[in-house]
């Protein structure tokens, strides 16, 4: 059952900046796309992140998650 660590993440890091579609990689059943950390994240960096999408319905599907790099393909 664990050692008995824990750690609680007590700020939500600023979101993602300068977004920017890859065009060369983006296509009819791909999209691909760049963007920067936000401003404050505590003096951390961001370990990884979810990206989502919302097809016009309001509600939010997770397309990835782990991503560790600030580009998605």
């Amino acid at each position: 059952m664990g050692n008995g660590a824990r750690a609680t993440i007590t700020y939500v890091p600023d979101a993602p900046v300068n977004l920017l579609r890859d065009d060369a990689n983006t296509g009819k059943y791909q999209i691909a796309f760049t963007w920067e950390d936000g401003a404050s994240n505590n003096g951390w960096p961001v370990e990884d992140y979810r990206i989502m999408y919302d097809q016009g319905t309001g509600t939010w599907v997770t397309l990835d998650q782990g991503v560790t790099v600030n580009n998605y393909i």
